[in-house]
């Protein structure tokens, strides 16, 4: 918003050096007129006058210009930062759900890590169907887990790419 301000600013104060010069323009018209004779006197009078509203009207032109850009830009800036913020809380929402099933897998690594040493106690001696049926349970959760971590990682994906082109 600071570079709208300096811009700002500098536009208003190149408009305040043309209305100066706008002044300086009917002044010196003023001085012309006393230094000439009454006939020629009017015909520059007249038209330093045409010279000094065209200038004012040139002026006022710019003005509303200025006016309706800085507006523009602000318009544009508040719309810049809107969707900024809303990306920003995209991108802790899906790092939020993203740190959650981390935290899923790492449970169920560990529990598939005791059920392998448990499966193997099991080889090595006695079978044991219900352990094997929670061993596949426990496997097929995993892998519903990471079809889920990949889903996550897959929406996550734009926004780095996005946040990046930032």
């Amino acid at each position: 918003m600071t570079d709208i301000d300096e811009i700002g600013g500098r536009l208003a104060a190149a408009l305040d050096r043309i209305e100066a010069g706008v002044a300086r323009a009917r002044s010196e018209a003023g001085r012309a007129a006393a230094a000439t004779g009454a006939a020629d006197m009017e015909a520059r009078v007249a038209e330093a006058e045409a010279r000094a509203e065209a200038l004012q009207e040139a002026l006022d032109v710019e003005r509303g210009a200025t006016d309706r850009l800085g507006e523009t830009l602000r318009r544009a800036t508040r719309r810049h930062e809107a969707q900024a913020r809303r990306l920003q809380a995209e991108a802790e929402e899906v790092r939020a759900r993203l740190e959650e099933a981390e935290a899923d897998l790492a449970r169920q690594r560990e529990a598939t890590e005791r059920l392998l040493a448990a499966s193997k106690e099991a080889q090595d001696g006695s079978s044991d169907e219900t352990l094997a049926a929670e061993l596949h349970a426990l496997r097929t959760a995993r892998e519903s887990d990471r079809v889920e971590i990949d889903a996550i990682l897959h929406d996550l994906a734009p926004l780095l790419e996005r946040e990046e082109a930032r």
